[in-house]
This record gives structure tokens, sequence and C-alpha cells, in this order.
């Protein structure tokens, strides 16, 4: 089915703002639930060295850009290449005995290969892995959740993009929001 770019710029005004807001409260939310876990796990070590609190703190910045875009992108829509970014890193999920990266914010929908076999995976909540030489067992999977998420941010924006460059105005840009 072809959609044409009226058709494309016939979306409802309440549709982007109910958009927007969605991005907005899944990343915040994630990211404070994230920066939060990180800070617990980090007060309850009894010990921590410098490479782990460098991994904490990395993780932390981490969660707290995602507060930060999330907030960003619910005042200024145009600058969605941050929020982006942000999907991006959730989605690839590693681990190998040389190096583990897993990061997810505030929702997870996941497939991973690990040992021969392909599991499926839901998580509610924040989880963070980075590791450096800990043996772990290998495998490789994505975050669903993360790539449909930024899928979906790409062709909102392009939409948007196809709308200006034909001279057609949204109807959520077509008067002020009373809100």
């Amino acid at each position: 089915m072809n959609t044409t770019p009226r058709q494309i710029c016939s979306i409802d005004r309440a549709g982007f703002r109910w958009w927007r807001r969605t991005q907005m409260l899944l990343t915040i939310g994630g990211g404070f639930l994230g920066l939060v876990m990180i800070v617990q796990s980090a007060s309850t070590a009894d010990r921590i060295t410098l490479p782990s609190f460098a991994v904490v703190a990395l993780l932390g910045l981490l969660y707290g850009y995602g507060v930060f875009v999330g907030w960003r992108y619910s005042e200024h829509p145009e600058n969605w290449g941050s929020l982006l970014l942000y999907h991006l890193v959730q989605i690839p999920m590693v681990t190998s005995p040389v190096f583990s990266f897993i990061f997810t914010s505030g929702f997870a929908i996941s497939v991973q290969f690990a040992g021969g076999r392909l599991g499926f995976g839901c998580n509610v909540g924040s989880t963070s892995v980075l590791s450096f030489g800990e043996m772990q067992a290998w495998s490789a999977g994505m975050n669903i959740f993360a790539a449909v998420m930024a899928l979906a941010l790409i062709y909102t924006h392009s939409a948007r993009r196809t709308c200006e460059r034909e001279e057609i105005a949204p109807l959520d840009t077509a008067r002020e929001d009373p809100y």
C-alpha cells in the first residue's frame, strides 16, 4: 500500500503529541530508573575499585543522558537525533569472555542466541552490563523494543520532513498547542 505525502501529513495533531509524550515518558522514566538502580548498587557495594567506579560512572552518565534527551525531545522534537542515538545504544546485547555489553532503559523485549539456543525475553526495568575480561559465556542478541522505537522515530520524522518538502502543513503544527 503506497502512502501519499498528503496522507502522511494528515496524521492528526493529537497522534504526534501522543507519540512525543510516550517517547518522553519511556525515555525519562527508564533513564531515571536506571540511574536510581546504578546509585543503589554502587552504594551497597562493600568496596569499589577505580575500574568499577569508572564503569558505574559511565553507565550512570548514560542513564542521565537518557533523562536529558527525553526531556529535550519533549520540548524540541526537531532535535530527535540524540534520542535516536539513545535507542540505538540499547539495541545490541553481547556477552563474551573478553567483553560484555547490555544496556536497557525501562523496558526490553529481546532475542538472544546463546549456547546453541535461541531465547526470548521481556524485562521491565533497566539493565546494564559492561564488563571486560570476566569470562562470561558467548551470546549475541538484540533489544527488539529499542529497535522498533528507533525505526518508529525515524519514520515519524521522515514523514514530517516529507510534509515540509511538499509544503503540506501537518495538523500538529497548524496551530499552537493549548496545553
